[in-house]
């Protein structure tokens, strides 16, 4: 059952200091990324004219992380829709147990749906 579109993107961490990087012989940004615990899109987006890397060049970076999101949902996702889809509807405290943990966890801000 898929309600929802996903997609990989990068996300900041919650450290949103600028660090700097000297590049090293053999150096790519994905290296450099992968090392310092940082995404290409944020070196990418730091540092806009390093087209070439050239040894010494300082590059910024901060820490980030590339991670599965939802990009859009295909229906609403209601607490009635979880349950017909999960069980047929045949637990009819299923829908009531769905909304209330929805709830919390709309709550918490841990769930969102970009349209």
């Amino acid at each position: 059952m898929r309600l929802a579109r996903y997609a990989y993107q990068s996300i900041p961490d919650a450290d949103d200091k600028v660090y700097e990087v000297k590049v090293k012989p053999g150096d790519s940004l994905e290296r450099i990324a992968k090392a310092n615990g940082s995404t290409l899109e944020v070196l990418q987006k730091l540092n806009p004219d390093a087209k070439v890397l050239n040894v010494g060049l300082v590059l910024k970076y901060q820490k980030a992380s590339v991670k599965k999101v939802i990009r859009g949902c295909h229906a609403p996702i209601t607490p009635e829709l979880l349950a017909s889809r999960y069980n047929g509807g045949g637990d009819k405290t299923y829908a009531r147990r769905m909304a209330k943990t929805m709830r919390l966890v709309q709550k918490a801000g841990s769930l969102s749906c970009e349209k």
